[in-house]
């Protein structure tokens, strides 16, 4: 019941937010001017958000993050219009069988999904993951679904074999990242070390 409350809290939240800025024509909230770090660098702090409803914390990414990344200055956008009609071809298409060849040539893959997502939901993609047909299907299948945790407590459940593995995460949606920020730092990071399915005390058997 812990976990529904605090999904619902989150909800409501959303809730405001989009309350928020529909009162503004799908504008966030009204904001103060960003503060300069005063490295000269032209980075910027975070500046809060505020009206009615809620305070969202909004960030312009650092100068040399976006030097790294090669964005330039584009703007940041969570739904891009964009990248959404260029890849609208794709809506419908079944990816899943692409991906046993890269499993048999040992290329890693974590499917992850957040418990309270309806647009993705978890059980869904654990039964395409389960039914995907590849070499290691069965011991898959039969791997045991240990507890993700993060500072001593659990923040989903987990099982793999090999090179793919399945995570569910707890009191998240459809944006894990956003629901689940450090979670879902500690989950990518043990991932891409190689160590995700060895955090707690399971080793996923090659």
């Amino acid at each position: 019941m812990a976990r529904l409350s605090a999904s619902q809290s989150k909800s409501q939240e959303i809730v405001e937010i989009s309350a928020a800025m529909s009162e503004r024509g799908g504008k966030l909230p009204d904001a103060d001017p960003p503060k300069s770090s005063g490295g000269g660098g032209g980075e910027e702090t975070l500046s809060p958000r505020k009206s009615k409803h809620c305070v969202i914390q909004i960030s312009k990414p650092l100068r040399s993050v976006r030097d790294a990344l090669g964005v330039g200055d584009i703007d940041f956008v969570s739904c891009s219009s964009t990248v959404y009609e260029a890849m609208v071809m794709d809506w419908m298409r079944n990816l899943e069988v692409g991906i046993p060849a890269m499993l048999e040539d040992g290329i890693k893959l974590l499917v992850y999904a957040g418990e309270y997502d309806l647009i993705c939901n978890w059980l869904g993609n654990s039964r395409w993951v389960h039914a995907m047909e590849w070499s290691g299907q069965k011991k898959f299948a039969a791997a045991a679904t240990t507890p993700f945790s993060v500072d001593g407590a659990e923040a989903g459940q987990q099982k793999g074999y090999g090179p793919l593995t399945f995570l569910k995460v707890h009191d998240a949606g459809h944006m894990v990242p956003m629901d689940q920020p450090k979670a879902s730092v500690e989950m990518l990071r043990r991932w891409m070390q190689g160590k995700l399915t060895q955090a707690d005390n399971h080793l996923a058997p090659m």
